[in-house]
């Protein structure tokens, strides 16, 4: 859009004010946040509801990234303990 707006071939009736410009950006940035946050929303909620896809999921990770603990600790602490709001009693 930068160089689009910097352009000398540009028609300046086309042309983006800077406020445009800034606002675009924006909304490309929240677009793409929004867009993932509730991916990931609906991600673990599945998950939550189906623990038959979870254990499957957790097989594949495991078999994917083999002796690595790092991966199982933050699944242990972060997603499945409920101590941190975990997953369990969905």
């Amino acid at each position: 859009m930068i160089n689009f707006r910097n352009s000398k071939e540009m028609d300046t009736h086309k042309a983006l004010s800077d406020l445009e410009l800034m606002a675009q950006s924006i909304t490309f940035i929240f677009a793409a946040c929004d867009t993932t946050s509730t991916s990931l929303s609906f991600l673990v909620y599945e998950l939550a509801t189906h623990p038959d896809v979870q254990q499957k999921l957790q097989e594949k990770i495991d078999a994917t990234f083999p002796n690595r603990p790092i991966c199982k600790v933050v699944s242990q602490k972060f997603m499945w303990d409920g101590k941190y709001g975990g997953l369990h009693g969905y």
